[in-house]
């Protein structure tokens, strides 16, 4: 019996050991950078298109804070930098970039009521859950939905008239 004890606690420690791996480590790269080919694109991105996200990711995090949505705005300055760096920004346009980011954020934070006013709360969680995931690049439009016409189907078919 004494043997069997210790095989079944042995078994047991193991199994504590293999589903205790990893489960107190904590991996902040896995939450500051994207999948390395979502949103990635190659060469520089123009400069006005930047410059315009970084407007945008900063008033989100404006009126984050002015919602209360809790997050750490220096935290994701620094993931929305690196994203442009990884995006091909040269050094100048990442000295423009910080400028606009800092601007609005400045200009949100000094009109918070009248700037974030008018934008809901649950968008602004939202949007700012996707941007702490580290996805900035512009969401790709939705597709046309055409409606379908069977007529057209039929007679473009390639059936041999057996259709």
């Amino acid at each position: 019996m004494s043997r069997q004890a210790t095989l079944i606690g042995s078994a047991l420690l193991a199994l504590y050991a293999m589903l205790g791996c990893g489960c107190g480590s904590y991996n902040s790269m896995a939450v500051q950078s994207p999948a390395p080919a979502m949103g990635r694109q190659t060469g520089s991105t123009p400069p006005a298109r930047a410059a315009e996200r970084a407007m945008r990711v900063a008033t989100t995090s404006a009126c984050a804070q002015a919602f209360g949505h809790p997050h750490d705005p220096v935290k994701l300055r620094m993931a929305y930098l690196d994203f442009e760096t990884k995006q091909g920004a040269t050094r100048a346009q990442m000295v423009d970039i910080e400028k606009s980011y800092d601007g609005a954020v400045a200009e949100a934070r000094g009109r918070q009521d009248s700037f974030c006013s008018g934008r809901d709360s649950e968008e602004i969680r939202t949007v700012l859950r996707r941007y702490q995931a580290g996805y900035f690049a512009d969401k790709a439009a939705a597709p046309k939905s055409s409606a379908f016409d069977e007529k057209a189907f039929w007679d473009n078919a390639d059936c041999g008239g057996r259709c």
